[in-house]
Order: C-alpha cells, then sequence, then structure tokens
C-alpha cells in the first residue's frame, strides 16, 4: 500500500512541474489545465476522505472511494473522472513537449 502512495504523490509532483515547465515553453492553456488539476484534486480527495469512519472501521481511502463510487456519489465519481483526465492531460503535454523539442 506504500508503494501506491509513492506513486500517486510522484505523479502529482511530477505533473505540476511538468505543467509550470510546459506553460512556459509551449504556453498552452493544458499545461495552466495540469497545474490546476494537480493543486486542487488532491486537496478534495483528501477532504472527501475525510468524510469515511475512522472509528469503527478499517477501509483505505481507496478501498472507500471504491465504495463511494458503487454506491452512486457524484463526488467520487467526478474525483475519478478528474484523476483520469489528470492522467491523459499530462501524457498529452509531455507528447507534445517531445514533439516541439
Amino acid at each position: 500500500m506504500e508503494n501506491l502512495w509513492v506513486i500517486y504523490w510522484l505523479f502529482l509532483a511530477f505533473a505540476l512541474v511538468f505543467g509550470v515547465i510546459h506553460t512556459i515553453k509551449i504556453k498552452k492553456c493544458t499545461g495552466i489545465m495540469q497545474i490546476v488539476l494537480s493543486i486542487i484534486l488532491p486537496i478534495w480527495a483528501l477532504v472527501f476522505s475525510l468524510k469515511r469512519n475512522w472509528i469503527d472501521g478499517n477501509e483505505s481511502e481507496i478501498e472507500f472511494l471504491l465504495s463511494k463510487i458503487i454506491e452512486g456519489s457524484i463526488e467520487a465519481i467526478i474525483i475519478v473522472i478528474l484523476f483520469i483526465v489528470l492522467f491523459g492531460v499530462t501524457i498529452y503535454n509531455l507528447l507534445n513537449y517531445i514533439r516541439n523539442k
């Protein structure tokens, strides 16, 4: 489970730093979108995970998110969709940066 957190935070740090670099060098709005998503999305996911039962349950944040998706929580679905969008925008900007280099 700790490896997943390392990958998560490394991806967010890479997305933020690369978004800044992409915005400065290429000046595309996707870089700004990547910066905004990489800042706001982890904060929103943290606030959402604070809603889980800390006293009784042993479920992790990911299990809580998946259970809320199964229950049909709009907020959980939006968080997952935005993480997918952030991943897609990061890959798009990376390929765009390599192509323009």
